[in-house]
């Protein structure tokens, strides 16, 4: 599961290399796939920063391709 343990919220990629650009910025990234459109059909909760960042509180396992 990913916890948003520093922050009150996970920011999620729109994209592969989106993600790696970001996550380079503190070492080598690890790319996973969020199922973010089955998480939302499901009723997990996604906010919008007002930088455009989307954002989630927790992201169960079940919805985590890649890990």
């Amino acid at each position: 599961m990913l916890l948003a343990l520093q922050w009150n919220w996970k920011p999620l990629s729109p994209d592969p290399d989106t993600a790696r650009r970001v996550g380079a910025r503190r070492g080598p990234p690890v790319i996973l796939t969020v199922r973010a459109g089955e998480m939302h059909a499901a009723g997990h909760l996604f906010l919008v920063s007002e930088n455009g960042v989307w954002l989630a509180d927790t992201v169960p396992p079940a919805y985590i391709d890649g890990a």
